[in-house]
C-alpha cells in the first residue's frame, strides 16, 4: 500500500534507480529524499536492477533497444533478396501443400475436409494480406520520397533537365508495351 499523496511515476523510479535524472517529475529526487514510501520504491528498484546484473562483471549496454531496432526501411536490393523471405514462402507453401494432402485423403468426413480446406487457405490469405500492406506501405513512403527526391533535384537544375529528358523514353517505352498488351 502506497500511502504518499504524491508517489513517484515508475518511469522516474527506474531513473532514480539507475542514477539518471528523472523524466516526468524534476523534482523527484528531491520528494524521494523525503518520502519513506517513495525512497522505498526506489531502493526496491536498486535491489532489483542489482539482481538483474551478469555475474563476470559484464553489465547491459544502455543503448541495447537502439542496436535491436531497425531504424530504416529495407533496400531494394534488401528487398529482392531471396535469403529474407525463403524461409517464411517455404513454410507457407509446405503449410498449404500439407493442408492440401490433409483434404485429399478419404478417410475424413466432408465437415472435417471443410475444416482443414479453410486451414489450407490461412497460409494463402497471409500471403494476401502481406501484399495488401507491402503496396500500403509503399503508397504511404511514396510522398516522402519524392519529396526528398524534389529537394535533390531543385538544387541540381542540371538532374532535373537530364531526368525529363529521359522521361520521354520511359513514356514512349510504356505507350508501346501497353500497345503489345492489347494485340
Amino acid at each position: 500500500m502506497n500511502r504518499c499523496p504524491r508517489p513517484i511515476d515508475p518511469i522516474d523510479v527506474e531513473a532514480l534507480a539507475a542514477g539518471a535524472e528523472p523524466v516526468s517529475a524534476g523534482d523527484a529526487r528531491a520528494h524521494a529524499r523525503e518520502c519513506p514510501s517513495c525512497r522505498d520504491r526506489v531502493e526496491k528498484a536498486v535491489r532489483f536492477a542489482a539482481s538483474l546484473e551478469i555475474p563476470g562483471g559484464e553489465t547491459i549496454e544502455p543503448d541495447l533497444a537502439a542496436r535491436i531496432v531497425r531504424l530504416r526501411a529495407f533496400s531494394r536490393h534488401e528487398k529482392r533478396d531471396s535469403r529474407l523471405w525463403r524461409s517464411s514462402a517455404g513454410l507457407a507453401i509446405a503449410l498449404f501443400l500439407a493442408g492440401l494432402a490433409l483434404v485429399a485423403l478419404p478417410v475424413l468426413t466432408g465437415r472435417e475436409q471443410a475444416g482443414l480446406a479453410l486451414g489450407a487457405m490461412a497460409p494463402a490469405l497471409a500471403l494476401l494480406r502481406s501484399l495488401v500492406r507491402s503496396v500500403a506501405v509503399a503508397v504511404s513512403t511514396a510522398p516522402g520520397a519524392l519529396g526528398a527526391l524534389s529537394e535533390s533535384v531543385r538544387g541540381q537544375s542540371s538532374l532535373g533537365l537530364l531526368a525529363l529528358v529521359l522521361l520521354a523514353p520511359a513514356v514512349f517505352g510504356l505507350k508501346w508495351a501497353l500497345a503489345r498488351v492489347r494485340r
